[in-house]
């Protein structure tokens, strides 16, 4: 065989593997066109999961934040509660409240003649100031501290209170007692300057 016998014999073998290479292309190609709606298929698949996944993430997250949410009014009704029994129970506050009865006239007459000792009243004003300031923070429930002390705050604010100008500063005290007790006319309560 010749030198030119020789390339036109490879130019053959190379025009066939090009063309066989064509074609495979163009199989190729055609399989994967068909293969489109297949993989379009899979991908919309793996979509609506990952979709569902996220779902399910977001409707856990608002479990635990709603269970976290419920732990957390547990957890102040139950603070609530124990400074509203300790109001009752703390023998200091008792002392106090009981010596404020009876210097009172079993409590009809509060009047700024020393019958009534400022130190227990300060004591009783600033428990309750407490318990105001915790339930305008939203640290107490409104509800239980209206329900266990409301009868005494509204005591103190509308009998005690004004009978003692200079008690300053228990401006909480009076603005849950407008809360609590809407209809009442309010008492105009200012600390001095």
């Amino acid at each position: 065989m010749t030198a030119d016998q020789i390339t036109a014999v490879a130019t053959v073998a190379v025009a066939v593997a090009t063309a066989a290479l064509v074609l495979v292309t163009a199989f190729l190609a055609l399989a994967a066109v068909r293969q489109i709606p297949l993989v379009k298929a899979q991908l919309d698949a793996i979509t609506r999961q990952i979709e569902d996944s996220a779902r399910a993430e977001a409707a856990v997250q608002a479990r635990h934040r709603e269970f976290l949410q419920d732990q957390h009014e547990r957890q102040r009704s139950i603070e609530t509660l124990r400074a509203c029994v300790s109001f009752g129970i703390d023998p200091v506050l008792s002392g106090c409240m009981r010596r404020m009865w009876q210097a009172s006239a079993q409590g009809t007459q509060y009047k700024r003649d020393g019958t009534v000792d400022l130190h227990d009243v300060f004591t009783v004003a600033n428990y309750l100031d407490g318990i105001a300031i915790g339930v305008l923070q939203g640290l107490f429930s409104d509800e239980i501290a209206k329900d266990h002390l409301g009868v005494f705050v509204r005591r103190f604010v509308e009998v005690i209170l004004p009978t003692l100008s200079d008690l300053d500063g228990y401006e909480a005290l009076v603005a849950v007692h407008i809360r609590w007790f809407p209809r009442v006319p309010n008492v105009t309560y200012t600390a001095k300057p």
